[in-house]
């Protein structure tokens, strides 16, 4: 599984996605201000991130393709939070 150079390039990615998302609620919010559905989201994609781990594993032994799927879901799915965390931070 961590052999497979695409499956490490995409769990890299989902990380970088998760801390960009963090951080850009943190600068944003330092003080705990942010509205209760944007932290909702990032808790969701934390959610959903320790939920792919822990599937793609598994699913990596039978279809290496399976778990590269599941992985980017879970990418695109962190990517619609953020887009969707920063309307509603910026269009307010």
């Amino acid at each position: 599984m961590y052999e497979d150079d695409f499956y490490r390039i995409i769990y890299r990615l989902n990380l970088a996605f998760l801390t960009i998302f963090a951080l850009y609620l943190a600068v944003f919010f330092p003080g705990s201000g942010a509205p209760p559905f944007t932290v909702l989201l990032l808790v969701l994609a934390v959610a959903l991130f320790f939920f792919n781990m822990g599937n793609a594993g598994r699913l990596f032994q039978f279809s290496a393709t399976g778990a590269h799927i599941l992985l980017v879901i879970g990418i695109a799915v962190t990517g619609i939070f953020m887009i969707l965390a920063l309307s509603e931070i910026h269009l307010k």
